[in-house]
């Protein structure tokens, strides 16, 4: 199990129990009579939570099989565990100090729950854009090995139809010389010069 993996797995865990813990005030704020706002609030914390933990959990079994190298893989599971971690502080100040984040207008607790709102949505963002980008490279990386692949037997079906060379009976038709064709040749001229040097001796 590669590292990038195993952070996953933890960090998406210990979000996940955070997620759940976010029930109990969630249950409270609706037996207390909370504000609408409140218990939508916690809700959202709750809910919103636990879904961004099972994505880590997810991710962490998607990301061995992307075929990216290991920076691309840090960067996909750091940015998921920076956005989660930091839904986790500002999903669950925004309903203890009355604030959505959604402006970065008001005091500092405010500015605190929107910040970490931005964050969020950020790291969300860009772990979603590395993940898109490591599933393309890696279905146009399959795409070409499939394509080597089926040119391979292209060339081996062609060697396979290509006409086998003419056998040795036939070298003579094909005004190919054999070997040893050559060499009887020479013999042959051997011969026929000690038959000059005999009739020359007589």
């Amino acid at each position: 199990m590669s590292p990038t993996t195993q952070h996953l797995i933890f960090h998406g865990a210990v979000v996940l129990v955070y997620a759940l813990l976010c029930g109990a005030p969630y249950g409270r704020a609706i037996n207390q009579g909370a504000t609408t706002r409140t218990i939508e609030a916690w809700r959202l914390a709750h809910s919103s939570l636990a879904i961004g933990a099972i994505l880590m959990l997810v991710v962490a079994v998607v990301l061995p099989l992307l075929a990216v190298g290991e920076p691309v893989k840090w960067f996909i599971a750091l940015s998921f565990i920076v956005s989660s971690y930091a839904f986790c502080v500002s999903l669950t100040l925004g309903p203890v100090l009355g604030y959505r984040g959604l402006s970065s207008e008001g005091p500092l607790s405010a500015k605190l729950v929107y910040f970490g709102n931005i964050v969020g949505a950020g790291g969300a963002l860009l772990g979603a854009v590395g993940l898109l980008y490591g599933s393309f490279v890696s279905l146009i990386g399959g795409w070409l090995c499939l394509t080597s692949r089926c040119n391979g037997r292209l060339t081996a079906a062609q060697n396979l139809a290509a006409p086998e060379p003419a056998p040795l009976s036939n070298a003579a038709e094909l005004g190919v010389r054999h070997p040893y064709q050559h060499k009887r040749n020479i013999g042959d001229l051997d011969v026929e010069a000690n038959r000059t040097r005999l009739k020359g001796a007589f």
